[in-house]
Formats: C-alpha cells, structure tokens, sequence
C-alpha cells in the first residue's frame, strides 16, 4: 500500500467540505475521482499531496512513497531553457555520470594498483557504475526527447526560456516534467486541459504503461473510460468508491441507487405493517405481549435513509424566433492571420466551406493551427473582408472559451438583467434558476463566481439571447461533468446551426454531422462526425509519409543522375565506411559495457593487476569509440548533404 485515508473530515469555516472519507491506493491502481464542481475533489487532493490541514481523520504516507501532484493549470515557472530545466530532473544521475568518468581517469593513471586507496577508488566505481546502470542513467536525453515530442514540444528548441512560452505551453511542459520525475503517485488535477488529439492520444498511451500509481480529476470521459479502473465519486460529502472505469461507474451507480431504493421501501413497509399491528393489538390483553415485542423491534430498528436519487442539474434549452435561410454561411477562400506589420503571420490558408440550416460543424486542430481566429473571424465578418458571407435572416450567439464577456463589478441577477431591461424579474430569476443560480447566490458579484459559475452565467446569457446560429470556443471548459451532458443534450436538440471549438471527445462524437481539421496551415472538410474525421486524418497521415518518401527518392536519384562515375565511386566508398564504423561502433559500445560489468565484479577487485588492465582498456577503447563517432558523424554530414 502506497498511502490511505481514513474518517478525513474537513471543513471551510462553518461549511462541511469533506464528511469521513475513507480509502487506499495501492500500486499501479488507476483512480478518477468525480463529482460536481465544489463537492471537494481538489480539496481532497491538496489534504493528500499539499499536507493541507483537516479537522478529523488520518492519513498514512509510506515512508518511500513519492508523490508527484500537478495542480490544474499550473504552468512551469522558470527563467530556464527548456533543456536546462528538463536535465536538472536527473541532476543527480549526471553527477554520477561526471564521477564515474572521473574515476575511471584516476584508475587508468593510478601507479600503485595494490594500494589501499586504490582499492577503495574501485569499490567506489563499482558501486556508483551499478546504480547509474539500474536507474537506467545513459537514457536520459532520450527519456527527455520522448517526453517533450509526445507532449506537443517537437518542434520547439530546446534552448527556449521557459517564461517566454505561453500559459498552455508552460501548463504542458510542467506535466512533461511531472512525467520525468516518475513518482510513485502520480496525481493529475484536470490533466487534459490545454492539450490537443494527438498530445492527448500520446498522454493516454504513455499512462497505460506507467509504473506506478495513478490518481486523476478529470471531466474528459473518454479519457476516464481509456485510463482508469476504478471511480471515487465525491458526493454529499462522501466518497463512494466503483470498480471499472467512468461508463462502467455509471451502470453500478444506477444499480446501487436502484439497490438502495428498494431495501428502503421494503424497510417502509415493514415499518407500516409494524406500527399498524402494533396499534391494534397492544390494548389487548391477549395480542399485548407480541405488540411490546414488535414495538421494542421498531425502536431497535436501524432505519434506512432514503436515497437522494434526485441531484438538482441545469436546464437547458437553446430556441430561436427567426427562421434563417437554408444556405446559413458559406466561406470561399479564407485566410486566417494573426498579428500586425512584421509581426503578421498565417496560420491557414484557403478555408472554404458552405453550413445549410441546422448544420452542426465542430472545428479540430492543435492549439496554435487557428480554431479560435477562425471563430471571431465569422463572428466579426464585416470588418473582416468578402470571403465570409452569411445568409439572410441570422442572428448570431458567442460563447467566449475566456468568459471575458461578463462584466466582473455586476452581480449575477443585474448581469443578465441589463442585458435584456425588458424582460420581468420574475422571467430573469427562472433563467437563473435553470442554470442553478438561486437564493442568494444571483446576489453574488460575477468576480466572485468560480469558473464552473461563469460558464453556467454565459450559457444563461445564450438561452435568453434566442440565437439561431450558436458559435461556441470550448463551452465544456469549466463545467463538470453533469453540466456537460445537459449541454449535450440541449445542443443535441437544438434546430439551429452550430459552430464549435471543442477537445471533448465523447461531445464531438454525439453532436457534429460536420468536421474542420486545420492543420498544416490548410484545412480539411470532412462530412461525418469525430470517428469519421480521425479514420480521414490517418489516411492523410499515411499519404503524407509516403508522398515524403517519394520525393526523398526522386532527390536521391537525381543527385546520382547528375554525378559523374568517380563522384559516384566516391559515394559508395563513403557509404562503405559509414556501414564499417556503424559496425565497429556497436562493437566497442559493446566491449565497453562488458569491461564495466568485470570492473563492477567484487571478484576482480582481488586481482589488481587485472583491474588495472581493464582500466586500461577501457580508457582506451572509450577514446577509440569517440574517434569513430566522429569519423562517422563527418561521413554522414557528407552523405546527407
């Protein structure tokens, strides 16, 4: 066992957070824990890997346990480059690396083998040699090369300062350094947010195979459903623990609710026919003694609560008034750019599409390709140029991914009532009320709200607004994971048009009859939905491969062409070294690792004279193996140029 909790209770001044939960992680468990926005899944975490404080309960740390915790959007600060910050991870390691070379550089120099010292020089080596080995010490630049590609940092240099990255980047590179670290517990607070398909695709994979405990918050069920086995749901205070992963946790909790209703209503009825009897027979002389039984039963009775089967969720409803025309937009030729002057660039070139009434396209791509430009642009087409053309009859609905729409200085109720001063009170305070705003809390100022509130604040704000086309930048963002399946629903059933940004997998499969991949600096239109478009893009993918090997090829062929018979003699003399070195390169790497392994042997450490020839060979072979590597990098600068 890696660590537990037990009975932790916790509370926020006079507001219970947390009410005696209870559980254990042991190694390589796969955990997701769920819940409402507030019901206390971040709190929890903070008790297990911040030491926040609670006020009952315990907890039990392994005393070897380590636990790395990445918070949500907790973006890398550093003044560091990306390659110095990344290396300093196996600080250590490296300072074993300069030790063992400096060693084996005493070792090969030292006169008097037999000596003491020199003994002890060996042991050192030995020890040092073994434990660099067995934590896998020479694979630290590619450990790191493979963490910073699958994370979305191939193309970036690793000379990069950190703090010139922007806040999704930071966020990605400081999971990239969580995933080099290795804890033993890995805890991810929202881990999916900020990255796109394939750094998710990536992540998803390289999770199934860690080694290690994994414990993660997350509202991306597709990613519940790939990566864990077991669901902590947070509810009431309470912590339920399910077996499987988030759409088998749905399937055990309707039957544990359905479980829990029917041992109450029997407990009812049994408490009825108890009662009933009980009030019949107790003044009578000869059913007395049996009713005082039964009563006696009845107060020993450990009485079932009734299930709380209704949690109260939003209601929402997407309506318009004006029928648009059938042909809602059509793009021809759009370039999306970004900056000013100098600065100006291209992210995509030539989009073109046409969106018929109640159309549904859902926009796909790395962060950086577009999405959002492309976006305001349809949004803000007049002042953009002619390549946009929406038709007749259509008004327009923004949900912003930033929620910087939302004045911060109203409260909830005067936010959406200035938006629409004709409307009754009473008509406002129902709109509230269907995204969960009541009481007191439509008094609250829109600073204070939380982002799951805003996001809730804006959706109002839409439904009242009466949109015929819905433009929509990440709506899922913030909401949990009851929010998002009423949105699904309310967009599933919304006649109007639809144009969304989103990285919800589960919602992308369910709501668009259309897709736009942009990538490359081009975008794709695809007819179909998220399976559709992914089956598009690996052919893509694959066409693009062999296209790249095909003009390697030509280029190959043609640089031959063009050479005359002695330059063509040349090649194939240079090509023969090359495979020569490759050769000889393997084999000293190999000789290398046999001579440290006899030098690691206690045995050898008897027979100086031996460790002393080792050494030097060693010595020897290290500088004949560097003068090889350098033989072949120049050859292959040649060949390749």
């Amino acid at each position: 066992m890696l660590f537990s909790f037990e009975n932790i209770t916790k509370y926020f001044g006079d507001k219970q957070i947390l009410d005696r939960v209870s559980a254990a992680v042991n190694e390589n468990d796969r955990i997701g824990i769920i819940g409402r926005n507030g019901t206390g899944k971040t709190t929890l975490l903070n008790i297990l890997c911040e030491g926040m404080s609670y006020d009952e309960g315990e907890l039990s740390i392994g005393r070897r346990t380590t636990i790395g915790y990445l918070k949500q959007n907790s973006g890398l600060e550093s003044d560091s480059t990306i390659k110095v910050e990344m290396r300093k991870i196996f600080s250590d390691l490296l300072e074993i690396k300069e030790e063992i070379y400096a060693l084996e550089q005493k070792m090969s120099n030292f006169s008097e083998k037999n000596s003491d010292e020199y003994k002890k020089i060996s042991d050192r080596y030995a020890s040092i040699v073994t434990d660099f080995e067995q934590r896998d010490g020479y694979n630290i630049d590619v450990k790191i090369k493979t963490v910073l590609n699958g994370m979305g940092f191939a193309d970036k240099q690793l000379d990069t300062v950190i703090n010139t990255l922007s806040g999704g980047e930071r966020t990605r590179l400081s999971l990239a350094r969580l995933l080099l670290l290795h804890p033993d517990v890995l805890v991810l607070d929202e881990p999916t947010n900020h990255l796109d398909f394939e750094t998710l695709i990536w992540l998803e994979e390289y999770l199934e195979s860690y080694k290690g405990a994994v414990i993660t918050v997350s509202h991306d069920r597709f990613f519940l459903d790939k990566i864990v086995t077991t669901i902590w749901e947070i509810e009431d205070h309470h912590l339920c623990s399910y077996k499987g992963n988030y759409s088998k946790y749905l399937v055990l909790k309707e039957e544990k609710q359905a479980r829990q209703l029917k041992e109450y209503e029997e407990q009812q009825k049994k408490i009825a026919d108890l009662k009933d009897y009980v009030a019949k027979n107790l003044v009578r002389a000869s059913t007395s003694k049996s009713a005082q039984s039964r009563r006696n039963a009845l107060e020993k009775m450990e009485i079932i609560d009734k299930p709380k089967t209704f949690t109260r969720k939003m209601s929402m409803k997407f309506e318009y008034d004006i029928e648009p025309h059938f042909e809602v937009l059509k793009l021809s030729d759009l370039c999306l750019e970004v900056g000013e002057g100098y600065e100006r660039k291209t992210l995509c070139d030539n989009v073109s599409f046409t969106l018929e009434r109640g159309d549904k396209l859902a926009v796909m791509g790395a962060n950086g390709t577009g999405k959002t430009t492309l976006l305001r642009a349809v949004k803000n087409y007049p002042s953009i140029n002619r390549s946009i053309k929406w038709g007749g009859n259509v008004k327009i609905g923004y949900y912003d991914q930033h929620l910087d729409v939302l004045n911060p200085e109203n409260t909830v109720m005067e936010e959406l009532w200035s938006r629409f001063p004709s409307r009754e009170p009473l008509s406002i305070r129902t709109t509230l009320g269907r995204a969960l705003f009541s009481g007191d809390a439509i008094e609250k100022k829109v600073r204070d709200l939380s982002g799951g509130e805003k996001a809730r604040l804006s959706l109002a704000i839409l439904m009242e607004q009466r949109p015929n086309v819905l433009i929509m930048d990440e709506p899922t963002n913030h909401l949990d994971l009851p929010a998002r399946e009423m949105l699904e629903k309310a967009l599933f059933e919304y006649s109007g048009t639809l144009i969304i940004v989103s990285h919800d997998r589960y919602f992308l499969e369910k709501i668009p009859n259309k897709m736009l991949y942009l990538r490359n600096k081009s975008a794709k239109f695809i007819l179909g939905g998220f399976s559709e478009a992914l089956k598009e893009l690996e052919a893509d993918k694959a066409a693009e491969t062999v296209v790249k090997q095909e003009i390697k090829a030509e280029r190959v062929q043609s640089n031959q062409g063009h050479r005359t018979k002695q330059q063509r003699a040349l090649d194939a003399q240079r090509r023969t070294e090359i495979s020569r070195l490759e050769k000889q390169i393997a084999a000293l790497e190999t000789r290398i690792k046999e001579i440290e392994d006899k030098l690691s042997d206690p045995e050898t450490f008897s027979d100086y004279q031996l460790s002393q020839e080792l050494c030097t060979e060693l010595e020897q072979t290290k500088t004949e193996h560097e003068e090889c590597l350098e033989n072949w990098l120049v050859l292959s600068d040649e060949a390749d140029s």
